[in-house]
This record gives C-alpha cells, structure tokens and sequence, in this order.
C-alpha cells in the first residue's frame, strides 16, 4: 500500500512543480495543511509526509479537502488539483458557496437562472433525460477526436488538466464543432484530467445534462453553478447528485431519477461489466500485480461486497452510475465466469455471457449470478413467469438480430472452439465423424460464447466450415469465407445451399445469393482497422523469421528479396483476410507488410493509424527503415475526421477512453525504441573512435555531439527524448511525444501508467530496473 500511495504521491508532487502560490484568506483554508496561511507546494510535502506516517503536525481543518472527517490520498489529490486549476473541494452540503462572478463572455440567458424553491416544482425529467443523452454525444465526440489529435500529431502535448467550452477555439473543440449538431444556443463544457476526457456538462433551454455522471430527472441544477463549482461532479460517477446538492432535489417525490432500461440494455450493460472486469484480471494477471483487479473471488459475490477501490474503477472504466447501477459476479477458482445486473429499479434483469432473452422482464435476484455464466441454462424455461404481457414486446424474437460482421465473428468463434474440440478427441484416441452438427449435438453445444444458431460441417478431422445466426434468423454470418455485409441471407436458405461435401471452403457469394444482396451501395466488408494491419505485419514478420532460421539450419536456399503471400517459401502464412509481403536479406527479415486495396499496416516501421495506404508488395521495403515518415509519402491518404470518427462509431468500445490511453503510450513507447535503438548505433560508432559515452543526455543537450548524432537519425516526430549509457552500452531510454504521454524502452511504460517526463533521469535510472512504475507515476483509475 505503501508504494501505492508513494506512486501517487509523487505524480502529485510532479504536476505542481510549476503550480503559482496562492494566498490564503485569514481564516482556515482548505488546502493549507501547514497553516502558513499560504497555499504552494510546501504543503504538498507535508501532506505527502503524513500520509506516509513521517509528520504529524499538520492543519488537520486546512487538509480535510473534501470535508469527510479523514484525511488520505483523495484530500491530496483534491489539493493538487487546486494548484494546478484542475478541481475544487467538494464544498460541505451545509455550507453551500456562494455563485462565482458570471463570465463576461458567456452572458447567462435570464431563463436559465433558477431559484431552488423555485425550481423544486417545475422539474422537467423527460428534458433532463435528453440532456444527459446530449452531453454524452458531446462527451464521445470529444474523445474522438482527441484520438484523432493523437494520431495526427503525437508530438502534440496539452495540459493534463484543462476545462473547455463550446466558445473556446483550438484544435480539440473545432474538430467536435464539425461533427455537433446541437440545438441553437446550447451550452456545453468538457473537462479533461491525466489528458484524458473525463466529463462533459451541457445546457439548452435552461435545462442541464451531464455524462459520465447522468444528473438524476430529479434533480434540477443550475449549469454554470456545476461548471463554476466543481468539475468533478459531472466527470466522477462515483460522486452523488443528491447528496452534493440537496437544495435542486424536486419537492415531487413521484419524479423517478433514471429511465428504467430495457432486458437488452441490461444485457448490454452485463457485457460490458464482463468485459471490464475480466479485462482487469487478465491485465493484474499478467503484470503480477494482484492489487489492482479483483482477483481470488470466489462463488457469488455482489458488487458491494468487491473492495471499494476495485468497485470505484469498475464504475470508472464503464462509465456506470453507482447509483443506476447494481450488479453480481460468478466467480469459479478465482476466474469470472458471469455477470448480472439491474438498474436502480430492480425489475429487469440483464445477463452475460448467458443473455436474458428480451421478451422476458426477470426481477433482479443476487443468485441468478451463478446462471449468467452457463449459456446451457434456459432462463425461459425456468422462470416462465417473466415472460412478458406486452404484446409488442412479447412477439420480439428472443435475441435481437445482429449485424452480418457479429454473425461472421460469432461463425469465427463457433469454428474456432470446434476445431480445439475435434483437436482434444484426436489426443484421446478418439475420432468425430464427417458430417453436419449444430447447437443441439452434445458434442459441439454451448461452444459459441452467446446464445445462437451455427451449422458446423466436419471433414477428416477438420471444421471445413461453420455458419451462425440468431434472433430471427433473417440474417446470416460464416466462417472461413464471411458474408459481405451488404447481404442479409436468410439462416435456413444459407444452410440449404451449402456443399454437402467439400475439402475447402471459398463460395462467391453474390453468385449463390443473388436475391440477398442490399441495393443501398453499402461496400462489401467492413475494412479491417490499420492498427489490425500492423498487428498483422508483426505477425507476419515474427513467423517469417522463425521460418527463415529453419530453412537455414537445414540448408534451404533463401535469395534476398522481397516475397509475398504468394510465394511458394511462405503460402502456408496466408490469410484470406489479407495480402502481405515481407524483405528479406541474408536470412533475415528487414520489413514487413500487410493490407487489403484500402488499406495497410507493416512493422517495424507501423503504418499510422489515420493513413488509408493501400497494399502494395513494396511496402515491405519502406516499412524497414525505422525513420519513414508515412506522412510525406501519402499525404493523400490522411482520413479526415468524420471519416474517422464514423469508424470509432461503428467499431465503438465502451470505454473509448481507454483507445485514447493506449494508442498515446504505445506511441510513446515505439519512440522511446527508436531513440534507444539510434542510441546504440551512435554509441557504437562512438566506441569505434575511442570515445567513452557515459552518463544520461537527453535531447535539449544541444552542445552533445552525442545528442546531435542521435537527432539526426531520428524521425521528427519523436519529441522529447533521454537516454542512460554506461560504457557506451545504452541501457534505457525515455520519450515524451503523443499528448504528453511518456514511453520507455526496454521497460515499456504500461498503458495504465501515467508519467510525468519532467522526471526523465529517474525514469532512465527505473526502467532498466523494475518494471514498478509507480515509482515515477501512478496507476490511473479511468
């Protein structure tokens, strides 16, 4: 624990290196932990010291930011905030503050000035729904096209706290104008913490609207008093509205706070606590560090029973409310198994993997979590009770119906775990019969992850191919060969067209399907992401490799050159989902490709993400020199924002944050590679002339020859950089670019870590040390 709050602490001490010293009114304040009457970073210090346990004497009023009555790491983090203009002190519900001056520019519409006692009766909650469904479109868009920045300049670097408004004009806020369709005269702010955005708060009519934290219809609040207060409040969905501000809360007791949510919301909701959850273990798991997911759970546990520190990030991650949100894990061995929630009504239940069929409205019941993990449980047949009276939603199929991409992954899915389970017979000695199976045949049941329909055909030991579907099987996916998604081929006629008997599996659909094919000029598939691409180009690259060390020990000849998929040496690589192409030289591979006619990706010199290159064999041979600018050699091919931002969209994560994090950290990271890498070239040539290169030097050392050498080969958009060499031998390397993210080499920084490069000969002495990085930084909660 200790380390844990030295982690946070010192990012804390960090960020207010530069923060101005405020003074202090004659009475107590809140943040002057010492009592000098002055509020700078000396009360930092000695905040950092108590906690720790090394002081004792401190202002125990001034350092109670938050008002709870205790004082830990949250009141030091509230007092950083103060001093780098990032939050403000909840203030005490008792002692409400007082409104600050309006702002000139924004001149405040006299309609939307509001008394409470005045307002407690004229509550608008369908108003206030629509609202928070306004500021999460803001909020959305916003991260958007902060990716888009990130991508676009990743030698970019903003504040890490900031708070804009719809009247603020620079590269964030006019790339969100260009998308926003909003009323006239709506009014919005987003505030943005670690460089990431975290809330968005918005106005219209003289109602307000706020995302992560959704204001309750209950409650009526004044938009500037919010935006003048705290911005923690619309950006923290562990804060309560009504118990911050109890004076807006309507005298109407019948008014609901939240719009109940339907089976399939519900349902939805489940997997993304699923996915959340499991992703956090996986990660925890990976790492070695237990202490930052839930792990060793066992049985049922409810969401109040996780430990607060866990259960706060959860809410963080997914962007629930705690107070619309309630829910139940299935733990087996420690490994979550399933997931179940509610909304803050508790009539209607969701589930995953195991979904609730949306024509049932299931009551939340905590031990129904142990069947959200088993898909063989029929939720119909046991509770047919639920089944719903409502006509409309009565007659709803089961499951809705799923795009052709989903079908085609589901298809994807079904193959894969069949052909392990053909694998596994095989090792037992056993065989499985040619022939048709489907979801009922015990053998191959319950394999798909999710309720659903799939054809599996089995030949000689092999699932030649499967097909999948669901809801009301107008609709169709497959796998090898997927669907294009501009067909909708109806489950049954599907199976009946399909070979009886074949060895492979390469149909052309538009030939089979005539009749299916949609005449609204939707392209065939959705064009894999160029960070696919790449990931494919390692891929390649890695396989390639290995291929090549056995041909050499076995005496194959391999002339230097440039293959493709359709080389004989490496047929066995190919993937119907692309082309590729590798350059080979003296038995070792320089570069790698892969892409489609749209679109690529390659290693080591990746494509970046906003470039639309089309595949070209050739590629190989650019992607090997680590200083490509891709940006100078296809300007034309730089997709604009809404482009890209229709691709977040359709390809959209619940937690997009999380993209913005990892593409700027793993940006990050390849810069400091590439500085470590060009480091070592020079240092050698360095050794070569008798000269001793010793010591850190980082990139503003302009009288180094060393530093020069080194910024002459590197690519320009590497941004600031340092390096620790011990004997000419470069042993670390750091790098700041993509937003102010920090990366290291050969110890990556993690992607949940932020760092603070103003501490980059701490940071080269760390990460050839110990991969604890909190050392430097701290782990954020999202």
């Amino acid at each position: 624990m200790r380390k844990v709050v030295t982690g946070i602490l010192a990012l804390c001490m960090v960020s207010t290196m530069m923060a101005e010293s405020v003074m202090a009114a004659p009475d107590t304040v809140k943040g002057d932990v010492n009592g000098d009457g002055v509020l700078n970073t000396k009360d930092i210090v000695l905040m950092k010291k108590y906690l720790l346990g090394e002081a004792t004497d401190i202002d125990a009023d001034g350092a109670d930011m938050n008002g709870d009555q205790k004082i830990n790491v949250a009141d030091m983090i509230y007092l950083t905030g103060i001093l780098t203009e990032a939050v403000q002190p909840p203030q005490d519900p008792a002692e409400p503050k007082d409104p600050e001056p309006e702002n000139p520019k924004e001149p405040k519409d006299p309609a939307e000035q509001k008394d409470p006692e005045e307002n407690k009766d004229k509550t608008d909650t369908a108003a206030i729904s629509e609202m928070n469904k306004t500021a999460k479109d803001i909020y959305e868009t916003a991260v958007r096209a902060q990716l888009y920045l990130s991508y676009l300049n990743p030698e970019q670097k903003v504040a890490r706290f900031n708070v804009f408004n719809n009247e603020d004009s620079n590269e964030l806020t006019d790339l969100m104008k260009q998308e926003l369709e909003l009323p006239d005269g709506t009014r919005w702010s987003i505030a943005i913490s670690d460089c990431d955005v975290r809330g968005c708060i918005c106005t219209s009519g003289g109602v307000t609207g706020a995302y992560p934290n959704e204001i309750p219809m209950s409650v009526n609040v004044d938009y500037d008093k919010i935006l003048e207060a705290n911005v923690q409040y619309y950006s923290n969905v562990n804060i309560n509205w009504k118990d911050a501000y109890p004076e807006w809360v309507s005298a109407d007791e019948t008014i609901k706070d939240y719009v109940p949510k339907t089976t399939n919301e519900l349902n939805s909701t489940a997997e993304t606590l699923f996915t959340v959850i499991k992703t956090m273990q996986q990660e925890a798991e990976t790492a070695g560090k237990p202490e930052i997911a839930p792990l060793n759970y066992t049985g049922i546990t409810a969401d109040e029973e996780i430990e607060k520190q866990y259960r706060d990030k959860i809410f963080a991650l997914t962007n629930l409310s705690p107070q619309n949100t309630t829910f139940a894990l299935s733990f087996s061995d420690g490994e979550l198994v399933g997931c179940i929630c509610t909304d803050s009504y508790g009539k209607v239940t969701g589930a995953y993997p195991n979904t609730v069929p949306q024509t049932m409205n299931i009551p939340y019941k905590f031990d129904n979590a142990k069947i959200s993990g088993d898909i063989s449980f029929d939720w119909k047949q046991t509770y047919p009770q639920y089944i719903s009276d409502d006509p409309a939603q009565s007659s709803l199929p089961d499951y809705p119906e799923k795009t052709v991409a989903q079908y085609n992954d589901f298809a994807k899915t079904v193959f894969t775990n069949a052909q392990t389970i053909i694998q596994e017979k095989e090792t037992l000695g056993e065989t499985v019969p040619n022939g048709f199976y489907t979801e009922e045949n015990e053998l191959f049941a319950n394999i798909g992850g999710a309720k659903g329909k799939y054809f599996i055909f089995v030949k000689n030991g092999m699932v030649i191919y499967c097909l999948a579907s669901s809801g009301e099987l107008t609709r169709s996916g497959a796998y090898p060969a997927g669907i294009p998604q501009n067909m909708d081929i109806p489950f049954d006629v599907l199976k009946e067209k399909m070979p009886p008997d074949a060895d492979d599996f390469k149909p052309d659909w538009k030939i089979m399907f005539p009749d299916y094919v949609s005449a609204t000029g939707t392209p065939d598939n959705l064009v894999s992401s160029v960070s696919f691409f790449n990931d494919a180009a390692k891929n390649i690259f890695t396989n390639v490799q290995t291929m090549l060390q056995e041909y050499e020990i076995s005496g194959k000849e391999v002339p230097n050159g440039i293959y493709t998929s359709e080389s004989e040496l490496f047929r066995e690589l190919a993937s119907d989902e692309y082309e590729f192409s590798v350059k080979i030289e003296s038995y070792e591979v320089r570069g790698a490709a892969a892409g489609c006619e749209k679109r690529s990706g390659a290693y080591p010199a990746s494509v970046p993400q906003l470039l639309n290159v089309p595949f070209d064999n050739n590629l190989a041979d650019i992607a090997l020199r680590p200083d490509t600018d891709w940006f100078a050699l296809y300007p034309d091919a730089l997709m604009d924002f809404k482009t890209f931002s229709a691709e977040i969209v359709n390809a959209y994560t619940p937690n997009i944050r999380y993209l913005v994090r990892k593409s700027s950290v793993d940006s990050a990271n390849a810069n400091a590679k590439s500085v470590f890498t060009t480091a070592m070239v020079v240092a050698m040539e360095c050794e070569a002339k008798g000269e001793v290169i010793d010591g850190i030097f980082n990139s503003s050392d302009i009288s180094s020859d060393f530093v020069q050498s080194i910024k002459r080969d590197l690519p320009p958009r590497v941004g600031d950089w340092a390096v620790k060499v011990k004997n000419n031998e470069v042993v670390g390397a750091c790098t700041t670019a993509t937003y102010g993210y920090t990366g290291a080499y050969p110890n990556y920084v993690p992607k949940d870590c932020i760092v603070d490069y103003d501490g980059y000969k701490e940071l080269c002495e760390e990460n050839h040390k110990s991969d604890e990085w909190e050392t430097v930084g701290f782990k954020l909660t999202p």
